[in-house]
């Protein structure tokens, strides 16, 4: 089957050679008369002048590319009546676009700003991840090391495998355990405590380290562990390492966090085709690793910053390249593969994150849903880029689009190849 021709591709390679073009020519021409000299020596200028004009090409080039971005956001949110949302758009720690839209609540007409506070859901996991490379840089733990040897306590229902199974396995979802283990413990808001004491009770289907199934009651396990072999909590650990050393006021783990904002971005579900504000839950809280943390859109800037290497204090070249790795696959018939194809390559799980290669590029994603919030966050580490979109409107077809549609931009107007 022929592959629809893609018209962004053509304008945008269109628009970047009739550029190169039209500075070339005028660069030329303003030589030959500034200098009275030939041609030939004019060119022997541009030539000179060559790198100064590729920069201010790409620079263009990214502009492009941001406002089509900002148009297709602002367009779809109109679309589907999305009711707040906020997102930021980042290139080299500097920020390209950041915008905030609508109303955090319906009902008090109160309106979104940049301190609002949206739920991450399981963007949450990657400050897991951060966690646990921090700790393992400070000799506090082993992720490569049977989990059972640091924290005596943790027991699966197949002794074998609670004796092999280690931290970095339970991070990237290759734990054995069926996909989703105790969703049900989880969902009927258990404590944290009874759903890691239940893990003995959760089937395998394979061995450790075998197959990628996603979980959020084993990869909360870096919580108990943290308390076991640190004796403070998750929450603690997450606002002493990260929040406070970046700068991140307004973040916070647990329900309680969330109630205590100043600015809640209160959830929104379609009631008769129609948003309806609705009071926030605490469901999965009690999983906080993995669907407990709370941000603003400044708050993720500075969360995004990090990630792309402004902060080697809080999050080193090593740690990131650990968070950014992966050493089981993605099967090719996930879900994934049809939202992202034909430009995605591989797909991996890291440490709280999932790695993709794009086009022959390094991608770094992770989204999120509870009910009501639907985030999505992206960075390129190649390009030194980063994008969060942050949304208080249950399953939208904005969030599921807008990664690989700016995936899809970049191509255009920058290309991966």
């Amino acid at each position: 089957m022929a592959q629809p021709i893609n018209f962004a591709h053509i304008v945008g390679n269109l628009l970047m050679n009739m550029t190169k073009a039209i500075l070339s020519l005028i660069c030329i021409s303003f030589i030959c008369i500034f200098f009275s000299c030939s041609e030939r020596k004019a060119i022997s200028y541009l030539l000179e002048m060559r790198p100064f004009l590729e920069r201010e090409i790409t620079e263009l080039s990214w502009t492009m590319c941001v406002d089509s971005m900002d148009r297709y956001i602002r367009q779809k949110a109109a679309d589907e009546s999305i009711p707040g949302y906020a997102y930021a758009i980042l290139r080299k720690d500097s920020i390209y676009s950041k915008k905030v839209q609508g109303i955090s609540n319906l009902q008090t007409k109160e309106r979104i700003h940049d301190h609002t506070v949206f739920r991450l859901a399981s963007i949450s996991k990657c400050f897991a991840g951060a966690l646990a490379v921090v700790m393992e840089r400070n000799n506090v733990i082993q992720l490569d090391q049977p989990l059972k040897n640091q924290l005596p306590s943790f027991q699966l229902s197949n002794p074998t495998y609670t004796n092999q199974i280690t931290l970095r396995q339970t991070l990237n979802h290759s734990s054995g355990l069926i996909e989703y283990a105790l969703a049900g413990n989880i969902k009927a808001k258990q404590s944290s405590q009874k759903i890691y004491e239940s893990l003995k009770y959760a089937p395998f289907v394979a061995s450790p380290g075998d197959t990628f199934a996603y979980q959020n009651a084993i990869f909360s396990v870096i919580s108990t562990l943290g308390e076991k072999v640190m004796d403070r909590s998750f929450s603690f650990l997450i606002d002493s390492f990260f929040f406070k050393t970046l700068g991140m006021t307004t973040a916070s783990v647990g329900y309680n966090g969330l109630r205590a904002s100043k600015s809640i971005a209160f959830p929104h579900t379609k009631v008769k085709g129609k948003w309806q504000t609705r009071e926030p839950e605490d469901r999965w809280y009690n999983v906080s690793p993995a669907a407990g943390v709370n941000a603003s859109l400044d708050d993720m800037i500075q969360w995004l910053r990090a990630l792309l290497g402004s902060n080697d204090q809080v999050l080193t070249l090593t740690d990131r390249q650990s968070m950014f790795s992966f050493d089981l696959a993605i099967q090719d018939d996930s879900d994934y593969y049809e939202t992202w194809a034909p430009g995605l390559d591989s797909a991996g799980y890291g440490l709280g994150l999932r790695i993709m290669y794009y086009k022959g590029t390094k991608v770094v994603y992770h989204g999120g849903w509870v009910r009501g919030y639907r985030p999505e966050m992206v960075i390129i580490p190649d390009l030194n880029f980063g994008f969060v979109f942050l949304c208080n409107a249950d399953k939208n077809e904005l969030s599921t689009d807008c990664v690989p549609h700016l995936l899809s931009l970049i191509d255009s107007y920058i290309g991966f190849e």
